[in-house]
């Protein structure tokens, strides 16, 4: 899932590939935020949640094309 609280905006997705997430990222700032200078991301720390995620489905000068993007992974919890 996706959302921009301040702008009353959420997008829900189902499939957890790398591919899959490259996608979403692109389609979040080609569609979404197409005006954004940068994307801030605060996300599950998951194993698909990668920058290589990126260059697995897309040509390295397109990727260096995209806005950049700070990371903030979520906490994990402590048995």
């Amino acid at each position: 899932m996706m959302f921009a609280p301040l702008e009353g905006w959420r997008h829900v997705t189902d499939p957890h590939a790398a591919i899959d997430y490259a996608h979403t990222l692109k389609d979040l700032s080609d569609m979404h935020f197409p005006d954004a200078a940068k994307i801030v991301l605060v996300q599950y720390n998951v194993s698909t949640h990668k920058p290589a995620s990126l260059y697995e489905a897309f040509p390295a000068p397109e990727v260096f094309s995209q806005p950049s993007a700070s990371v903030a992974a979520s906490p994990t919890r402590k048995p």
